[in-house]
């Protein structure tokens, strides 16, 4: 849905990043955390992000040592995203 409506999804963008970053810090259900770990990783090719790149780091960056080796994935893979946002 993000990538499809893009335009109508960056309007949201300031109230959703947020409760992306609390999934990700009190969930235990890992399909939660992969699922927030891939709409941020989306989020992050939108323009004008920039001032959400500092606390998204520090929010994911945690999730590298996870138990589960899939949250670590989509971890590693939202981290490089996030890096290369502009």
């Amino acid at each position: 849905m993000i990538r499809e409506n893009e335009d109508m999804a960056t309007e949201y963008v300031y109230t959703v990043v947020p409760h992306f970053w609390q999934a990700l810090s009190s969930a235990d259900d890992h399909v939660l955390v992969i699922e927030a770990l891939h709409s941020l990783e989306l989020i992050s090719k939108f323009k004008d992000v920039l001032k959400f790149k500092q606390r998204t780091l520090l929010t994911v960056k945690p999730l590298l040592a996870s138990s589960q080796r899939v949250v670590r994935k989509f971890a590693r893979s939202c981290l490089n995203e996030w890096h290369l946002a502009k």
